[in-house]
């Protein structure tokens, strides 16, 4: 089955090992992503995808177009964009799934219902995750989640500089520097610790160099 294609997943982990140069283009075609269905009992984990490129008319997500399970432990580089809309860096629609311990970085467009990390979060919870990628659209566009309804988002962040958004559905938004900052992360209680530039603490979920770099899985 092609990349994109509606299909369901029902346990899908990399074990660390990454995904590259992903590239969907289909501009006329609904749902697109990596995965279109995540269905109640997938679990999405420690898959590192760089570099994807995934166009779509409606519901696009760089990893999942729609997921009802879990996301965790996992990150996106690149481009995702949407003819239309309902289009996330990570996750299209958030439908009574989970996302966590997750970020994304690329640039994400769309019409309406645009998000950095997720597009739509209906009923779902997004905690422990964050984006930094350029967000741009026209109705319901946020830095993090581009709409949510009855959705939980806990101690997740957004970068307001790099992202153009100064709002979002979810998650609070911090300056670039305070986003390189140990403390903000710290004391919002996630499992993250400090590392000199070029290692890595496996002890813990996240790794950040303080000041220089936005957090990292340790796995990465």
């Amino acid at each position: 089955m092609e990349p994109g294609a509606f299909q369901h997943s029902p346990a899908v982990s990399s074990k660390g090992h990454e995904i590259r140069d992903l590239f969907i283009d289909r501009p006329n075609e609904s749902p697109v992503g990596l995965f279109g269905f995540a269905g109640e009992e997938a679990v999405i984990k420690d898959v590192n995808m760089v570099n994807v490129t995934v166009t779509g008319y409606y519901y696009i997500g760089g990893r999942v177009r729609y997921n009802n399970g879990v996301v965790t432990n996992s990150y996106s580089t690149g481009n995702v964009s949407g003819t239309v809309g309902t289009v996330g860096g990570l996750v299209g629609d958030n439908w009574d799934g989970a996302v966590s311990d997750s970020y994304a970085t690329g640039s994400v467009t769309g019409s309406s219902c645009v998000g950095g990390l997720v597009a739509y979060s209906n009923r779902g919870t997004v905690i422990d995750s964050y984006s930094t990628g350029g967000v741009t659209g026209g109705d319901d566009v946020g830095g993090l989640v581009g709409r949510s309804y009855d959705g939980t988002t806990g101690e997740c962040f957004w970068d307001t500089e790099t992202s153009g958004q100064a709002t979002s559905a979810g998650g609070t938004g911090n300056t670039t520097a305070e986003m390189m900052d140990f403390a903000t992360f710290s004391g919002a209680g996630w499992n993250i610790w400090t590392v000199a530039p070029g290692s890595t603490n496996s002890t813990r979920i996240w790794n950040i160099v303080d000041g220089l770099t936005y957090p990292f899985l340790s796995w990465q």
